[in-house]
């Protein structure tokens, strides 16, 4: 998580100049900003003499140089001096990235013991990343036995804090009961504070929550504003969702100027659902002039991502010609995946279109088939929503 340490040293840099005192707090404030041009030689100078004089910020500065290479040869060894030497004077940050390197064993031997004891000692000293650590380890059993109870305590901390990820995932998992009793208007009351932030899927949530009325009552006025921002920030869930809306003009008025709009959104996200409709709309000529080669060509990019519904259709175009050249192995193979991937009457056509080939036309099928399944992956989802079909 090299990330998150090379950003929370600069996060210091307000509290770091309030806490120095006033006859070296220029020399300090200098060398910080030396740090943040680049100037590693200049910011090392300062840095190194007040960490001797037992400055826990300076330390810290230095053992972030070392980690990353700032200035100096990097050297695992030396940072995780520095920061000990910080944290045993109650530095959250040096608490925290001296526990990543025993975490990650990083220049020096993994140690799971040591990383656990010095994250919580980082969390007590009020770092919120401490808490988010602590419940990502527990949630997933990374250096601590799996707890999800733990991990929810965790996460409440960091909730508490106001980091919207944080309630994000703990309304989730008070939605799903998972480390805390099911609740569904606690999880309710977190996403809504994490979607007020800006979410992106606790906004989505909330929005399929009251559409569905899953664990919340069902009130779709409610619903279409949150899956509209969602879908506004990128979220492509709540971008095919509004699309879908306006292709079929469910509960919106019926407008497939904005369903292929939104369509488009998701599908450049690479949302192979999306990417169907796209399909559907191209071949039906609904929202976009009537065209079965951009029709294949988007019911391709589906049917690669493991899509069923996108595979038959696609091997349907390549059975009589529409938008691909005929292909009868093509049409074969595609339906063959289809099947595999659930999608009812698959296997009746490729039957029926078996019948016509060779014995090595099957045969060529076949190897397609199963290079298609090595390279990607076992046949997906079936339909984007009721009436696309």
């Amino acid at each position: 998580m090299k990330s998150i340490r090379d950003r929370l040293v600069p996060s210091l840099f307000l509290a770091l100049a309030v806490a120095m005192s006033a006859a070296s707090a220029g020399g300090f404030e200098d060398a910080q900003d030396d740090y943040a041009s680049g100037r590693f030689d200049r910011a090392y100078a300062v840095f190194s003499r007040e960490a001797e004089r037992g400055n826990p910020d300076a330390q810290l500065y230095l053992g972030a140089m070392y980690e990353n290479g700032q200035g100096v040869d990097r050297d695992y060894r030396l940072a995780a001096q520095w920061y000990e030497r910080a944290a045993g004077q109650n530095n959250p940050v040096a608490c925290y990235n001296l526990a990543q390197l025993y975490f990650e064993g990083e220049g020096i031997a993994r140690d799971a013991g040591k990383a656990l004891a010095l994250f919580e000692k980082a969390a007590s000293l009020g770092l919120d990343d401490a808490n988010r650590q602590l419940s990502s380890m527990y949630l997933l059993g990374k250096g601590v036995p799996q707890d999800d109870r733990l991990a929810a305590s965790w996460l409440a901390r960091s909730a508490e804090y106001g980091n919207p990820g944080a309630q994000f995932n703990l309304g989730k998992m008070y939605f799903d009961g998972r480390g805390v009793p099911q609740d569904y208007e606690k999880a309710e009351h977190w996403w809504m504070r994490a979607a007020r932030q800006g979410h992106a899927k606790a906004q989505y949530s909330l929005g399929v929550a009251y559409y569905h009325g899953s664990g919340l009552p069902k009130n779709v006025r409610k619903a279409i504003p949150w899956l509209a921002k969602a879908a506004a920030q990128g979220e492509a869930d709540a971008q095919l969702r509004i699309g879908v809306m306006n292709y079929l003009g469910q509960d919106v008025a019926l407008n497939y100027t904005q369903a292929i709009y939104w369509f488009e959104k998701a599908a450049a996200q690479g949302d192979e659902r999306a990417q169907f409709a796209l399909g559907a709309a191209y071949e039906d000529g609904r929202g976009v002039a009537q065209d079965a080669t951009q029709a294949a060509a988007w019911f391709a990019k589906a049917a690669d991502r493991g899509y069923a519904i996108a595979q038959y259709r696609l091997a349907s175009l390549y059975e009589t010609g529409r938008g691909v050249p005929q292909d009868a192995i093509q049409a074969h193979k595609w339906f063959a995946l289809a099947g595999k991937g659930g999608y009812a009457d698959a296997e009746r056509k490729m039957q029926a279109i078996e019948r016509g080939m060779s014995a090595g036309q099957v045969a060529e099928s076949g190897q397609l088939a199963q290079r298609w399944s090595k390279e990607n992956g076992a046949p997906g989802r079936g339909n984007v929503a009721p009436g696309m079909q």
